[in-house]
């Protein structure tokens, strides 16, 4: 090769590495750095989600110096729950000694005469954001009782849970309680929180001195990872060192355990590229799909949960609650990821679907609350639905009630 020829090779090749370099520089100066040190540009979240050590280390200092009066406390079952005999948002939600949402106590063992049903799930169940008469569980509960059904209603949702952590709460506390008809709320956002354990992966806002435990599945059947969950005095320590502890495996937001990610990382462009190759590659594999990660979880779990609750000899019952935006989406025609494994529980398992029960209207951002749960209104409208649902299979003797073979017995 002649020496301008060389020379021309270099200049391109120089040329080349001084546009990157000018490209790397526009990457670095157009993008932000959220309050949690996350590094987006263009949509894309750039830098691998690393633990937020000093303010998790502020979360759990703050727990151990108001232990006495933290309103969620620490729960090796199931990562966390709501302390007993508390309260919240100036006594408006009231938890007894069961840690159960609830103004009154209940037995361990049923009354005779009047039907028992438990439900489980998240703050959609809890009914965080409204007062305790508002609830649909506590609204339920009088529902039926104005149709003539002595009933009773436990709600154990739990703000936060996953779909796991209710699962493990129906195993180690709602057993005990011998419900009649278990209700597992379903909300799909649990589908993404089943691969979590520390919540400030999935959420850099939400820093809390917990972990959650997680269902993995091994040769298609379901085993326990972070169980019994890692109380708040280790979170730091394995937090800190997480690259290589074994959890770092199963959690699917942290990006550190992928190699490829740490050997781009040095460049916002190469990091860029790659960032934006997986978000679409993972687009086009269905991430919710019936055959993705998350949807056999979700599946598997839900089997799990219903059989465990059948061997009991109660009735269970999957109940859809839809979020602000799925609402949305529903209205405007529109298909929801997690579509796929809705359309199996609801073939699989005794379902009801909120969805078809509520109007466009609710659709709109006035019937929610500030932190987007449901206002007083849905919380009415669900109760309506689950009532009429539960009146029919009453009626039909559909429910199965193992307690309950002449239905007059529960009659008011």
């Amino acid at each position: 090769m002649s020496r301008s020829k060389r020379l021309n090779v270099l200049l391109s090749i120089a040329s080349f590495l001084l546009i990157l370099i000018l490209i790397e520089i526009g990457i670095r100066l157009a993008g932000e750095t959220d309050p949690q040190g996350i590094f987006s540009f263009a949509g894309y979240r750039l830098d691998p989600p690393a633990a937020p050590l000093e303010r998790l280390a502020e979360e759990i200092d703050s727990y151990f110096a108001r232990a006495h009066e933290s309103i969620v406390i620490y729960e090796k079952n199931t990562g966390w729950a709501f302390r007993p005999n508390s309260s919240l948002w100036a006594g408006t939600f009231t938890v007894n000694r069961a840690g159960i949402r609830a103004k009154r106590e209940y037995s361990l063992e049923p009354p005779q005469d009047a039907l028992r049903i438990a439900l489980f799930g998240d703050s959609f169940v809890a009914g965080e954001e409204v007062k305790d008469d508002e609830a649909w569980s506590y609204q339920l509960e009088q529902l039926l009782k104005q149709a003539g059904i002595k009933a009773e209603v436990l709600n154990f949702g739990v703000s936060g849970f996953n779909m796991t952590q209710a699962y493990l709460t129906w195993q180690h506390r709602g057993k005990l309680f011998s419900p009649d008809i278990v209700i597992f709320g379903f909300q799909p956002e649990n589908i993404d929180r089943n691969v979590n354990i520390f919540p400030h992966f999935q959420y850099p806002g939400w820093i809390v001195p917990f972990a959650r435990p997680r269902f993995v599945l091994t040769g298609g059947e379901l085993s326990l990872v972070n169980y019994p969950s890692l109380p708040p005095d280790q979170l730091y320590a394995v937090n800190e060192g997480l690259e290589s502890h074994p959890l770092a495996v199963h959690e699917f937001y942290y990006k550190g355990r992928d190699p490829v990610y740490r050997m781009w990382s040095f460049s916002r462009l190469a990091t860029l590229i790659h960032v934006a190759l997986n978000y679409h590659i993972e687009q086009a594999s269905d991430d919710h799909g019936l055959h993705s990660e998350k949807g056999k979880l979700a599946v598997a779990i839900v089997d799990s949960f219903s059989k465990d609750v059948r061997n009991s000899g109660a009735n269970f019952i999957m109940l859809h609650l839809p979020r602000l935006e799925h609402l949305r989406n529903y209205f405007e025609g529109k298909d929801a990821s997690y579509q796929p494994v809705l359309q199996y529980l609801q073939q699989v398992f005794q379902f009801i679907d909120v969805l078809e029960f509520l109007e466009p209207k609710y659709s709109e951002r006035d019937y929610f609350q500030p932190g987007r749960h449901y206002g007083s209104e849905i919380h009415r409208r669900v109760a309506e639905t689950v009532a009429a649902d539960l009146l029919s299979c009453i009626e039909n003797d559909t429910c199965r009630l193992a307690r309950f073979p002449d239905i007059s017995d529960i009659k008011t």
